[in-house]
């Protein structure tokens, strides 16, 4: 699926977003919108380029309003609109957290983190190595450093300075990709900025262990979370295993919640994708939802329309939990058995 049809998706999914602002957008905004999202990372436009995008070069202003009242910053990226002259003027958030999305989304070419290498390697243990090089399959580029020493590590680095240590590229090894994850769950920013991070990271990500770490780093207060549910449709939607699961697991992290069920339910039911990960995720979020919300979760498992792999998973990862009495494990392994000769 294309970025424009997923950011149609998560426009028209903020019903939610649209009653807590009471707000309600026009055509015009959707136009602007729309056209801001073509602006790739890393790069600007003008108001008046904009302007004369959506075919009114005369509505500059319009444009800027339009920005203004954008709902979704970073999913529809207005920090990317800039004077004429090239000046960051006009942000609904502060001219100074503009500055710092867009100095993320610029760095390129940057330098290997030679030091934090060195410092790694003295910590990693070769038999640990060896462990995680079975945990993590495919993954050949592990030191062997546990994980209380990276989380030590991070939490100091987070204390310091922690942007100059992002300002490095860490994707050489496995361990400096999971102390990004950790020294982003740590350090202190406004959560724009934290999801600005997370559209960098996203990329990054090859293997389950990195990708389920850096879930865990986004946390979202409750009134950030329309709009980090409007950031994961893009992944949710992706044809790239570790994104899908990266949007799956976001979920368990911050949305097993009864107001979030349903949307998350019809997630499940349209993750199409055939990766053993995403199976996975699946499996577990719907177990996870079950060890909350048992009954409604029963109610689904009864009547949806997931692939048979993921029902299985979710059966089989329900049934393994301590968390449920052993009347209720006889009630699901009965119903798998009726609904996989079903499907």
């Amino acid at each position: 699926m294309d970025s424009q049809k997923r950011l149609i998706m998560a426009l028209d999914g903020l019903e939610e977003l649209a009653k807590m602002q009471k707000y309600k957008e026009t055509k015009f905004q959707r136009t602007v919108w729309d056209a801001i999202s073509t602006i790739p990372s890393g790069e600007t436009r003008s108001y008046k380029q904009i302007a004369e995008q959506i075919g009114n070069p005369n509505a500059v202003r319009a444009v800027g309003a339009a920005c203004n009242k954008n709902p979704l910053p970073v999913v529809v990226p207005c920090h990317r609109v800039v004077g004429s002259d090239g000046n960051l003027v006009g942000y609904a958030h502060g001219v100074e957290l503009k500055e710092k999305l867009l100095n993320i989304e610029r760095r390129s070419n940057r330098e290997v983190d030679i030091k934090l290498f060195e410092q790694l390697k003295t910590l990693s243990e070769d038999k640990y190595r060896q462990f995680l090089m079975k945990l993590i399959p495919n993954t050949e580029n592990i030191l062997g450093v546990r994980t209380p020493k990276l989380r030590q590590l991070a939490k100091e680095i987070a204390k310091g300075d922690w942007r100059e240590f992002l300002s490095f590229e860490h994707n050489t090894f496995h361990e400096e990709l999971i102390l990004e994850t950790f020294v982003l769950g740590y350090a202190k920013m406004d959560f724009l900025e934290r999801l600005v991070y997370a559209q960098e990271f996203v990329p990054k990500i090859r293997n389950w262990a990195v990708c389920d770490s850096f879930c865990s780093s986004i946390k979202a207060a409750d009134e950030d979370l329309p709009l980090l549910w409007a950031f994961i449709e893009k992944y949710l939607c992706s044809n790239e295993e570790y994104e899908v699961r990266f949007g799956i697991v976001t979920i368990i992290c911050n949305f097993i919640r009864e107001d979030y069920i349903d949307r998350a339910f019809s997630v499940f039911d349209n993750t199409k994708h055939d990766g053993y990960y995403v199976t996975m995720a699946v499996g577990w979020a719907i177990a996870e939802f079950f060890t909350r919300f048992p009954e409604r979760t029963l109610n689904y498992l009864k009547n949806n329309s997931l692939e048979k792999k993921s029902f299985n998973k979710a059966i089989q990862k329900i049934t393994e939990s301590l968390k449920v009495d052993d009347e209720t494990k006889g009630v699901l392994r009965k119903l798998k058995l009726s609904i996989n000769i079903d499907k």
